[in-house]
């Protein structure tokens, strides 16, 4: 939650005030005598709870959602459903009910209580029988009313801030999103993300691995050039070969972007528990020693499949690409309503970086062709770099609710994801 300035708030209370003022004379106006309830405060909360019904008329909900964020300061997400459900209706109505409820409690303090305070506090002060209102006659009676007065007098005065507050708080609780508002917002935006996702994984997995392939046998060359000219030679034509594919792959996605080429929507359900599974294949095949121990619930919704699937091949490439030698252990499983992956690694050796150039040269003695096929070690001879992977998987768990946390951690690096699951409407 962001800061708000004071200002904000005392008008978003007082704008309550109004609407529950408002409220109090419709019922004066409009409810017989014999059926009104008798006394003040029963009054105000009486107009609270009939002016709350203002939250199924539409746009209200828009309207509270526009002053939570811009009076209040709320800065968590709030939603206005297009196809609000009873649940939503009856959330809009509490909120507005503690919209009222609240700017009365102010109105009445500024208008009632401060004054009747400062009226109290002047008789105090000056004494005598001749008083406005009844006040003990012995001075310490009329001390004690007098300092009394003057905390109810404080109180008005900063009583906008705990109500203020409160409001802050409870505008994400009552004007949020539900578990069905992720999951219809993930739909929408997976939908309208889903070429540029699309181009940017083929981007990362075909333009980067060639990049990969070239700087390799690039390094390879280098090293052998002057003792093994066939090599090199050998080496620079798969350079060629690899970046002549590599701009005919970019050529195809910058194509589907001139076209605006249509992407498919999300996978059906299902599916995705096979392509887990590939996933782990495949980096078993390029020789990581994967210790997993899956469970994925079978109701699992298919945009949620999709998104899992992308966030744990991302997570073992990175332990690929920048962990040290040494088994990785996955753990995927439900805990609670939620999914909970953790994926950890060895730490990579400080020394790896000084060996890197021993290690191109050794692979380069036999054949510098090789030197594409050799694997996970020669991919650490590959200088690191910083990338987007860790930013990227917190906003694509964001979109569902969920959170990722990675560090180092007695000598492994750490990846927990905690992702909920969003049950999709019958």
């Amino acid at each position: 939650m962001r800061g708000s300035r004071p200002g904000g708030r005392v008008a978003w209370l007082m704008a309550g005030a109004a609407i529950c003022t408002a409220a109090a004379l419709l019922i004066a106006l409009f409810v017989p005598p014999e059926l009104r309830v008798r006394g003040f405060a029963p009054m105000v909360l009486g107009s609270a709870l009939l002016g709350g019904l203002l939250g199924l008329a539409p746009g209200v909900r828009e309207i509270e959602v526009a002053a939570a964020r811009t009076m209040l300061g709320v800065a968590e997400d709030l939603v206005v459903p297009a196809r609000p459900r009873p649940a939503d209706r009856l959330r809009s109505i509490a909120f507005v009910q503690v919209h009222l409820l609240s700017g009365a409690i102010l109105a009445a303090g500024l208008t009632m209580a401060l004054p009747a305070s400062l009226v109290v506090i002047v008789d105090a002060l000056r004494g005598g029988a001749d008083t406005l209102l009844p006040l003990p006659s012995d001075p310490v009676g009329r001390v004690v009313s007098g300092i009394g007065a003057g905390l109810l007098a404080a109180l008005v005065l900063v009583i906008w801030w705990p109500l203020g507050a409160l409001a802050a708080r409870l505008a994400p609780v009552l004007l949020g999103p539900t578990a069905q508002d992720r999951l219809a917002l993930a739909l929408a935006r997976s939908a309208q993300e889903a070429a540029r996702t699309r181009i940017a994984r083929d981007l990362h997995d075909g333009i980067g691995h060639a990049l990969t392939v070239v700087s390799l046998q690039a390094a390879a060359g280098r090293h052998v050039i002057t003792r093994d000219p066939a090599s090199a030679e050998e080496a620079l034509a798969r350079i060629e070969d690899t970046a002549r594919r590599a701009l005919e792959e970019l050529d195809g996605m910058l194509a589907a972007l001139r076209e605006d080429a249509p992407s498919g929507g999300a996978e059906p359900s299902g599916q995705h528990r096979r392509r887990l599974e590939a996933v782990l294949a495949e980096h078993r095949r390029a020789g990581m020693d994967l210790r997993a121990e899956v469970d994925v619930p079978p109701d699992l919704p298919a945009v949620q499949g999709e998104h899992l699937v992308r966030i744990l091949a991302e997570l073992l490439a990175n332990a690929h690409r920048h962990g040290g030698p040494g088994p990785v252990d996955l753990r995927l499983g439900p805990v609670g309503s939620a999914l909970l992956l953790e994926v950890s690694n060895p730490l990579a050796d400080a020394a790896d970086a000084a060996d890197a150039a021993d290690a191109a040269d050794a692979a380069g003695a036999g054949d510098a062709g090789d030197a594409a096929d050799a694997g996970p070690a020669a991919e650490d001879r590959v200088p690191r770099r910083g990338g987007h992977g860790l930013p990227g998987l917190s906003e694509r768990l964001a979109l569902f609710g969920g959170d990722l946390e990675a560090g180092p951690e007695a000598g492994r690096w750490w990846a927990r994801v905690r992702l909920p699951i969003l049950q999709e409407e019958p």
